[in-house]
């Protein structure tokens, strides 16, 4: 219970054989292998089977979690956590479906989505009363989102969405958040903590 890793956008499209983000190392790899690269996480390969093993969201304490972000839909939907990461994951894979992804199936993999939603950023992020409706539907205080990326750790809507994505993957910058005895801090690359105000 000390890591819960999350399905997010580039999981979901290798496993799929969508590698148009693909470093070059990777696709040098799959060449010396002569294996397409998807081949690497077939589910009867180790890492391949762990992944479809991992939730796209997560409960923790009154936080949900998760790459991307949720919209009004799951509520409509009057989907649970645990309804949301079985259809997603029972359709996580296209051709080892028997069928082709329903209506809801479609939506959980599609930009509305856990892992593609970017609704709570932008002009046109959603209300902070459409907000309150989704996590009073989760029953939670607070999302915490990754996908869309930041300057630095921030928060939205009063503190109720938390932006996490700061392009450390660029290694120029980069912060964490770190949650201490109920407080919420940003944790910088010079290992100082600052309290986030709210």
């Amino acid at each position: 219970g000390k890591v819960h890793l999350l399905l997010g956008n580039h999981e979901d499209m290798v496993l799929n054989g969508e590698l148009r983000y693909l470093q070059d190392k990777y696709v040098d790899v799959s060449n010396l292998f002569e294996r397409p690269f998807e081949n690497f996480y077939s589910k009867d390969s180790v890492l391949g089977a762990w992944l479809r093993n991992k939730p796209v969201v997560v409960k923790i304490n009154n936080i949900m979690y998760m790459h991307g972000g949720i919209e009004l839909r799951a509520i409509n939907e009057k989907l649970s956590l645990k309804e949301m990461n079985s259809i997603f994951k029972g359709s996580l894979v296209k051709s080892e479906m028997i069928a082709k992804r329903d209506s809801l199936e479609r939506y959980l993999h599609g930009s509305m989505g856990p892992i593609w939603y970017r609704g709570y950023f932008g002009n046109s992020a959603i209300s902070e009363i459409e907000l309150d409706l989704i996590l009073e539907h989760f029953n939670v205080s607070k999302i915490v989102v990754g996908h869309t990326s930041q300057k630095k750790v921030e928060s939205r809507y009063n503190g109720k969405v938390i932006a996490i994505d700061t392009s450390i993957k660029n290694g120029e910058n980069g912060e964490m958040l770190i949650i201490k005895n109920n407080n919420f801090y940003r944790g910088k690359l010079s290992g100082e903590l600052s309290l986030m105000p709210f």
